[in-house]
């Protein structure tokens, strides 16, 4: 015991006297010592010895390295400072358990000292796991959670979890491998140490123990305002603004959790568009949704509205997402255009949307279409102007143009709602159709006196908005197609492939072109013409004027007959003429063809 007490005391006196030598060397400018930082905390030796395994580091200053277990042996027991390395090795193992020791590296003049452990596995049993700890990864792209490591063992065994019903393995033969796996609808929220044990099925190897763990994850939902998710959602809340597709806003939702969307009974929405995706989604992972919320158009109001919805999650947990819309205020007009959506398109012109010429085989709901206007306003007027976008100049429409737009009955809401209904012409039945294709625009406004929101503009020929007007809306430009008319025609006399010949003697004579057809005396007579590809139309051509033939307007019969009076020849030469046939469809639009016929006269 004296000894003891001797060695304790010289070795308390020897660490004072170091502390005071550093203490005392500050104008030395003495830089301390670094730890001692070791390539490996830990090296793994099965129970055969096999090749010694190497541990290199930095040395401050002279070092010694010591076993605790005399089973394991250095080959170089002192070094100097710098870089260092040291080489272990084993003795067999006789016992039938794992064994293991340390190694320490010390520099006794600093102080500093590092070690590492050893190990060997037991007599007869190789196992080694490449990872003393696992650790379960989330893989957001495979949407796995998964640990792989590989197992080296000279035994059978079997692979044990217990208390856990959330992870399950698979064993790869070929390679040694064991992968397990979590399901991600069970794990815990919180972090775990999960005890594997390998478990030999031989009765004489001891059973090895190892350690899986799983990190944890926070359950969490949050919304931005866009699919990157690099700007969340104010705290003021999400505005619902107007779009073609009504008003409503666009939140995207992150999560790794599945989440449902509570709203109150009292909701100023119509509907919550893909919210129903939430519940289906998987747990841990992350997601990103798109959810629509979209507002109901009877729960405007002049005041500022504001509603929360409740995401709720994980059990207890919820997120609020504060949505807001913007109030109308006093004097609010408003059109629905989305009605307008369901006409056809002019694709070739200006892309409005375009009321057929006429009623489709007698169809004549396509020439009408229901409109809302909600207003603030206690009158609401809707009228139609005929447009020139070219100039941004209006006409007002006349009762030629028997074009209607008449209230019907509408419910009260919030705002006021009131339905419309505009009736557009068949233009088949118009007597004075221009064939054009025509432009109007809608407007509702607090009354029916154009005059209190048009002026004549002499500059553009044409009128236009007042400025600085109120208490009109200017609505959704519209048009309706040309009426396309087209007559039937046949006759033995005229032919549209080869003209028909007449032969008329000298002295002359009257030539009468029989047929029958629906045209109502719009016959046009060319004598050059340029056809479409069809031979359809007549695109370009020379009118028929008369010279040694002419035309007997006083023998013309719509729809039956037309004659030509040749007159004699007196050229001392035969002479022809082809004469082409068509009618005019309207102003601006090529005339339908019928068909030639050529008149052949002799000398």
């Amino acid at each position: 015991m004296k000894n003891i007490k001797t060695i304790a005391c010289a070795i308390l006196m020897a660490w004072i006297c170091g502390f005071a030598m550093t203490a005392c060397s500050n104008d030395d400018e003495t830089v301390a010592a670094k730890d001692i930082v070791l390539s490996a905390d830990e090296l793994v030796f099965l129970a055969e010895p096999t090749e010694p395994q190497t541990v290199t580091f930095t040395a401050n200053a002279d070092w010694r390295a010591t076993s605790e277990q005399g089973w394991i042996l250095i080959d170089t027991p002192v070094g100097k400072a710098g870089e260092s390395s040291l080489t272990v090795s084993v003795k067999q193992n006789p016992n039938k358990t794992e064994r293991q020791g340390n190694v320490i590296i010390t520099e006794p003049s600093t102080g500093k000292m590092a070690s590492f452990k050893v190990k060997q596995g037991a007599e007869g049993v190789d196992f080694v796991v490449d990872k003393e700890v696992g650790e379960l990864t989330v893989n957001e792209e495979a949407k796995t959670i998964t640990e792989t490591v590989v197992v080296s063992a000279n035994f059978d065994y079997d692979v044990q979890i217990k208390d856990v019903d959330w992870v399950t393995y698979s064993v790869d033969e070929a390679n040694g491998s064991v992968t397990f796996y979590a399901d991600a609808a069970k794990v815990p929220t919180e972090a775990q140490e999960i005890a594997v044990s390998f478990v030999p099925t031989e009765e004489e190897v001891e059973a090895q123990s190892w350690t899986l763990n799983w990190p944890g994850f926070t359950p969490s939902v949050t919304f931005y305002t866009d699919e990157e998710c690099l700007n969340p959602v104010p705290e003021s809340g999400m505005a619902l603004e107007e779009t073609m597709n009504g008003i409503q806003a666009k939140v995207y939702v992150k999560s790794n959790v599945p989440w449902t969307v509570n709203q109150s009974d009292a909701t100023m929405l119509k509907e919550i568009s893909n919210a129903e995706t939430g519940a289906s989604l998987p747990r841990v992972f992350t997601n990103v949704t798109a959810i629509f919320t979209v507002f109901d158009d009877a729960k405007l109001d002049s005041e500022d509205k504001t509603e929360k919805l409740s995401f709720a999650y994980e059990g207890s947990k919820a997120a609020e997402l504060t949505l807001y819309k913007a109030g109308v205020g006093n004097s609010y007009l408003k059109i629905d255009e989305n009605v307008f959506a369901s006409l056809d398109k002019d694709i070739m012109g200006t892309g409005f949307p375009m009321f057929p010429a006429t009623g489709e085989n007698g169809d004549n709901s396509k020439l009408q279409v229901r409109f809302s206007v909600r207003s603030t306003l206690s009158a609401v007027n809707a009228f139609v102007m005929k447009y020139d976008y070219i100039h941004d100049t209006y006409t007002p429409v006349t009762g030629m143009d028997r074009i209607t737009v008449m209230e019907v009955p509408a419910s009260r809401s919030l705002v006021e709602q009131k339905n419309f209904m505009l009736i557009m012409p068949d233009r088949s039945q118009l007597f004075n159709d221009d064939g054009k294709v025509r432009y109007f625009k809608l407007f509702v406004a607090e009354t029916n006196n154009i005059n209190n929101y048009f002026t004549w503009n002499n500059e553009k020929n044409g009128f236009t908005l007042r400025e600085g007007v109120t208490n009109i809306s200017e609505g959704v430009t519209f048009g309706q197609f040309a009426y396309e008319k087209e007559y039937t025609f046949t006759s033995s006399d005229v032919s549209k492939e080869t003209p028909v010949v007449h032969a008329v003697g000298a002295e002359g004579a009257t030539v009468t072109i029989n047929y029958q057809s629906d045209e109502e005396g719009n016959i046009q007579a060319y004598t050059a013409v340029t056809l479409s590809s069809d031979n359809n139309y007549i695109e370009s051509g020379t009118l028929f004027s008369d010279s040694w033939v002419k035309l007997n307007y006083d023998t013309y019969s719509p729809g039956q007959s037309v004659s030509f009076i040749v007159d004699p020849n007196t050229t001392g030469a035969d002479r022809s003429m082809i004469i082409y046939l068509g009618a005019y469809l309207g102003e601006g639009k090529s005339d339908q063809y019928f068909g030639a016929f050529k008149i052949e006269q002799s000398k």
